[in-house]
């Protein structure tokens, strides 16, 4: 039968030892100004009364610094009055307001709330970010503190595929295991990677992946993710998890939560890409191509029976061409149908 102090000191030698090391290792680089702090909130005094700041570094985690994406520095008070109703919303640019962020939705409710309720102060933080998805969100919930709002609106589900970690970002690779995806930001976050990361960037040739600037959807393009890309079974399981531990966190904190869906016009908003379907040969692309220009020229002209005809027979072509469908049903609908 094994020694039980043997087991025990073989424990600690291999697993505790070195944690333990690990710890103060990361508390000694913490002390002496290594890295910077992924919390959502930093704290800081004002006039002597305790204020929670945004982070505007929080999505470094994520992008490229360069990209600037971020929060927008909302700054309030941390003792709450008795009489205040605090809201936060959280999501990517839909939610953010993004390109115009004074019509966000958090100006919207905040006027509607205070008209229904005049007797109450109403304070409505718009935690948002652009290009962010339930990766992200995930991770801002959890660095939340705890009871510093009663309500939170969540709003996301547009980038999931090209946000963090989806088959269509622009800087990580798709990851289908969200127990990694979770295992890696971790160790993003700890002052030793930061440590080790910023050592190879001297040594390392310049990326142009960090000196990205922000150009929008268009920084995508050579992304294209299909409708029926088998990695989006792995999105659609991504969401749902992140979404539900989301709620959890936020409940858990003291925090009611209120689920919104993602306003998307879809009647009249064209497909940001349009993908070929596999295995065309190049005589089947010509005659798409012919029959494509036959049709965008009647719909340029209002002929909408003759783009009709022609775009289905583009379909039968490539029925997978999303612009195809899209202007097809655009001129079904000037043709009252």
């Amino acid at each position: 039968m094994p020694d039980a102090r043997k087991i025990v000191f073989t424990v600690i030698t291999i697993f505790v030892v070195p944690l333990l090391f690990f710890v103060l290792f990361e508390f000694s680089l913490k002390v002496a100004g290594v890295g910077t702090s992924f919390d959502y909130f930093h704290k800081i005094d004002i006039d002597g009364q305790a204020h929670f700041q945004e982070n505007p570094d929080f999505a470094d985690q994520f992008y490229p610094a360069a990209l600037n994406i971020g929060p927008r520095e909302n700054t309030f008070a941390v003792e709450r009055n008795p009489e205040l109703i605090r809201v936060y919303i959280l999501g990517g640019s839909a939610a953010m307001g993004f390109p115009y962020r004074n019509h966000g939705i958090d100006r919207l409710l905040e006027t509607q709330l205070r008209a229904a309720l005049p007797a109450r102060k109403i304070e409505v933080i718009n935690m948002a970010m652009t290009s962010v998805n339930s990766h992200v969100v995930y991770a801002v919930a959890r660095s939340i503190p705890d009871n510093s709002a009663d309500f939170a609106v969540i709003l996301m589900g547009n980038n999931e595929v090209v946000g963090p970690y989806g088959p269509g970002t622009l800087n990580q690779s798709f990851l289908g295991n969200i127990t990694l995806i979770r295992g890696i930001q971790a160790l993003k976050r700890t002052r030793l990677w930061q440590a080790l990361d910023r050592l190879i960037m001297q040594f390392k040739p310049s990326d142009a992946m960090q000196d990205l600037e922000w150009e929008g959807m268009q920084m995508f393009t050579n992304n294209g993710v299909s409708h029926d890309d088998p990695r989006m079974e792995s999105v659609y399981g991504h969401f749902e998890d992140n979404l539900n531990d989301i709620i959890e966190t936020l409940r858990d904190k003291g925090i009611h939560v209120l689920l919104s869906s993602v306003p998307v016009n879809l009647r009249h908003s064209a497909p940001f890409l349009s993908v070929h379907g596999p295995g065309l040969s190049e005589k089947q692309l010509d005659q798409w191509g012919e029959l494509n220009s036959q049709a965008s020229a009647s719909f340029d002209n209002d002929n909408w029976t003759e783009a009709v005809a022609r775009f289905q027979a583009a379909l039968e072509i490539d029925p997978n061409y999303a612009d195809t469908h899209f202007r097809l049903a655009t001129a079904f609908e000037n043709l009252g149908e």
